[in-house]
C-alpha cells in the first residue's frame, strides 16, 4: 500500500511540474546559444508540446490560444504517462 502511494505521489508531482512549466513556455522557447542550455530547452519544449497542440485544438486557432488549457492538458498527460511507466517498471522488477 505504501508503494502505491509513493507511485501516485511521484506521478502527481511530475504532472504538476510539467503543467506549471507550461506557463514559462516563452522564455523556454527562446533557445540559448549555449549548447547545454539549448539542449535542455529543446528537450523541455518537446515535453510541453502535447499541451500546446491540445490547447490550440481547443481554441481552434494555432496563433491565439491560452496557456491555461495547455497546462491542464500537460499535467494530465504527463501524470498518466508517469503513472503507467512507474506501474510497468514496478511490475517488471517485482512480480506479484
Amino acid at each position: 500500500m505504501k508503494a502505491k502511494k509513493l507511485q501516485l505521489s511521484i506521478a502527481i508531482a511530475w504532472g504538476i511540474l510539467l503543467g506549471s512549466l507550461t506557463f514559462a513556455v516563452r522564455p523556454i522557447s527562446t533557445i540559448s546559444a549555449n549548447f547545454v542550455l539549448g539542449a535542455i530547452q529543446k528537450g523541455t519544449m518537446v515535453l510541453l508540446l502535447p499541451g500546446l497542440i491540445g490547447s490550440a485544438a481547443v481554441a481552434g486557432n494555432v496563433h491565439a490560444f491560452s496557456l491555461v488549457p495547455a497546462a491542464i492538458i500537460n499535467a494530465l498527460f504527463h501524470f498518466g504517462i508517469a503513472w503507467l511507466l512507474i506501474r510497468i517498471k514496478v511490475r517488471r522488477v517485482a512480480p506479484a
